[in-house]
């Protein structure tokens, strides 16, 4: 992830805009499916986010990344309806 960031010029621009493309890197990140062999030597599950997790909640893994980023972290303090 270091490298990602020190070789490119990502962090240029205000700090909204390098936060959401920090963001967006991290999700995609852990969402992609890894290879098969990755995949067999981390007992099925198919991505880091998985993993942690140990839930699918579909096969199809951008669906999962929808599905997740919509809750908002279930360890989130904040209530969406205060």
């Amino acid at each position: 992830m270091n490298r990602y960031f020190d070789d490119g010029q990502h962090l240029h621009g205000s700090h909204k805009s390098c936060r959401l493309h920090c963001r967006a890197w991290a999700l995609l990140w852990n969402f992609t499916p890894w290879h098969p062999t990755t995949t067999r030597k981390n007992q099925g599950w198919r991505c880091p986010a998985e993993r942690l997790n140990q839930h699918r909640y579909s096969e199809c893994w951008l669906q999962n990344l929808l599905i997740s980023d919509s809750m908002g972290g279930y360890r989130s303090t904040h209530t969406q309806n205060p």
